[in-house]
């Protein structure tokens, strides 16, 4: 199964929302590189098992906590919800995918500069 509890832990526990918002997305970036077919399980409406059910269901847990941190903080655009992040970081996936590992970092940064407020 495709969990990190570590990075789950991390971003839920670190103090600064804008540090914990960024550390969340580069997690769920390098495991969505890292479990090919993550992508469509995480944007699938259909959950094959009470596991997958329960993942996503931490997962979503996890992202709505840390955004909502950001969003009372000013880190974060009101108008961005965690369905729509979870979409904005597969798109970068799938750019990752397309270019050269150094280009991870680039998109990100600039995926986070257009979430900010």
């Amino acid at each position: 199964m495709f969990r990190v509890p570590g990075h789950r832990l991390s971003s839920e526990t670190e103090p600064d929302p804008a540090a914990a918002l960024e550390r969340l997305l580069s997690a769920a970036l390098e495991l969505q590189l890292e479990e090919s077919g993550l992508q469509s399980v995480l944007l699938s409406n259909q959950d094959e098992t009470d596991e997958v059910r329960e993942a996503k269901r931490e997962i979503l847990t996890t992202w709505q906590g840390v955004l909502a941190r950001a969003r009372e903080t000013g880190v974060v655009r009101a108008d961005i919800d965690a369905p729509r992040l979870q979409r904005l970081v597969c798109g970068v996936e799938h750019a990752a995918r397309l270019g050269p590992r150094d280009d991870r970092d680039v998109l990100l940064a600039v995926l986070l500069r257009g979430i900010r407020a």
